[in-house]
């Protein structure tokens, strides 16, 4: 089995910023939750991708889904929390990667 060490690295050091408390906005520290499938408070519940490209989220404190942004602009807002807690290049695009994959 192959394995994307690169990508593991990724997701473990964004991981290891989350426990050791990173200063974010609720809503930041949930798309890091989600990315790393670490349950935060509130989590993200549930999150797609319309057809229209646009990004609906539903936090756990929240009834609806509700329309975010567009796809392209929670990619780059993924990058920018990368970048904020210091990941490098290679490790920003792997979790943007990441975040692609899963809303397809």
């Amino acid at each position: 089995m192959f394995v994307d060490t690169a990508m593991e690295e990724a997701i473990t050091l964004l991981k290891t910023r989350l426990e050791e408390g990173v200063k974010a906005s609720p809503l930041c520290i949930a798309v890091i939750g989600w990315l790393t499938e670490v349950r935060t408070e509130p989590y993200i519940a549930d999150i797609r991708r319309s057809g229209e490209g646009r990004v609906w989220l539903r936090m756990s404190d929240e009834d609806t889904l509700s329309p975010l942004c567009s796809f392209y602009e929670f990619l780059g807002q993924v990058r920018i929390i990368c970048q904020v807690i210091k990941m490098t290049e290679e490790q920003s695009s792997q979790i943007v990667s990441l975040a692609r994959h899963r809303l397809g």
